[in-house]
């Protein structure tokens, strides 16, 4: 029988903490207008509240991937951005990376004269929404 979580009607189904990590907070509305620090303590409560999770009998497994999953969050509680912007852009690369996923690199902006604009067009779509 599998484990799954469910939140906001969502079900996640999965033994890897990342994911729940990654799927919590893809799941919360509105995160670019929280403040610097509700984000921090979001970060912080939520990454204390997946490693409560981790099982006595769990396989080697998902003994690592829990370990794993420590490891990253402490890193990114270590190097926590002090600016509110940046920290919001740390944390959407971190549910990227959650997924096995990065942001994509080497694309540009255009117009059609030809101009190339500065910005990474994924960050600009994820700020607008």
């Amino acid at each position: 029988m599998d484990d799954y979580l469910i939140f906001n009607n969502f079900q996640v189904v999965t033994h890897k903490p990342s994911i729940e990590f990654a799927a919590i907070l893809a799941a919360i509305p509105d995160l670019k207008y929280w403040s610097y620090e509700a984000l921090t303590i979001l970060v912080v409560d939520l990454s204390e509240t997946i490693s409560a999770l981790e099982d006595d009998d769990a396989t080697k497994k998902q003994k690592t991937q829990f370990r794993s999953f420590r490891r990253m969050v402490s890193r990114f509680l270590e190097y926590m951005p002090k600016d509110r912007a940046f920290l919001l852009k740390r944390i959407y690369d971190l549910v990227l990376s959650c997924d096995g996923l990065s942001p994509l690199h080497g694309f540009g902006f255009s117009n059609g004269f030809g101009d190339h604009l500065t910005g990474n067009p994924e960050y600009q779509s994820v700020y607008a929404t």
